[in-house]
C-alpha cells in the first residue's frame, strides 16, 4: 500500500484521489503530523481536499484540521 494509502479512485484517473486521514489510526494528531501529510498531498500534486470525516474523528487533531484545510488547499 501507498503512504497514507494514496491512490487514484480508480485505474487511470488523473483527477479523484482518496488517502487515509492525517496520523491514521490515532487519535491524538498534532500539527507536524498534519503537515507532513499536506506536504505528502501537495508533492503528489494534490491542489483541493474534500474532507469525509465526522465530528468525533475531527476532535482528534491539536488544530482544527478543516481550518488547516482551508488555510493549505483554498483557492488563491
Amino acid at each position: 500500500m501507498n503512504e497514507y494509502g494514496f491512490c487514484a479512485a480508480f485505474d487511470g484517473e488523473k483527477v479523484v484521489f482518496g488517502a487515509q486521514r492525517p496520523g491514521y489510526s490515532s487519535k491524538n494528531v498534532g500539527e507536524d503530523e498534519v503537515k507532513e501529510w499536506i506536504d505528502f498531498m501537495k508533492d503528489n500534486g494534490i491542489r483541493r481536499v474534500v474532507c469525509l470525516l465526522p465530528q468525533e474523528q475531527l476532535e482528534y487533531y491539536t488544530s482544527p484540521l478543516l481550518d488547516v484545510y482551508e488555510k493549505e488547499f483554498s483557492m488563491p
